[in-house]
């Protein structure tokens, strides 16, 4: 897949409600890229300017099970978080439109993967000239994060649980 398809895009939760003539805007913005099987996409904690949309093949979201100490660029300790497929409609490095964008996740391909690349200066430009887009669309990223928020509280509380419960259990 080398062009987009509007239609294609109006699945992303995203874009849910974005009227087309919008979508055709986001088309002609988003800039086509192609990865082989185990390239990085983005890497957790590094600066971006740039989120992506899955268009085809499938990726796989991991994120560091601890801290870096030795700042090394592969970790065993590494945690797999999702692999996702582009029927899902799946976005990723949304938090690039936000303050400084440190990523949160490292992604990589697990196949051949398409992605449509979007710049945070170029969908910032849009939502200042189209006020009804830019609230559409950060309404759409709220959801999507608070989903991910509440997600990520959730694993905290079982690490947590557990970790507690095999401190006692060594007492």
């Amino acid at each position: 897949m080398t062009a987009i398809n509007v239609e294609f895009l109006s699945k992303f939760l995203l874009f849910q409600d974005v009227p087309m003539a919008d979508l055709e805007v986001v088309r002609a913005v988003a800039k086509i890229r192609e990865y082989s099987p185990g390239d990085k996409i983005v890497t957790e904690d590094e600066h971006g300017t740039e989120m992506f949309l899955l268009l085809s093949g499938e990726i796989e979201i991991t994120q560091r099970l601890m801290l870096s100490i030795d700042h090394s660029e592969d970790d065993a300790r590494n945690k797999s978080l999702a692999k996702m497929h582009a029927d899902q409609h799946i976005a990723v490095g949304e938090t690039s439109l936000f303050g400084e964008g440190r990523r949160t996740a490292t992604v990589r391909a697990v196949n051949s993967v398409t992605m449509a690349c979007l710049d945070r200066s170029d969908l910032l430009a849009y939502c200042q000239s189209n006020p009804e887009f830019g609230y559409r669309l950060f309404y759409n990223l709220g959801n999507i994060l608070s989903k991910r928020l509440g997600e990520a509280n959730r694993n905290i509380m079982k690490i947590s649980t557990a970790f507690v419960l095999a401190l006692e259990r060594g007492r």
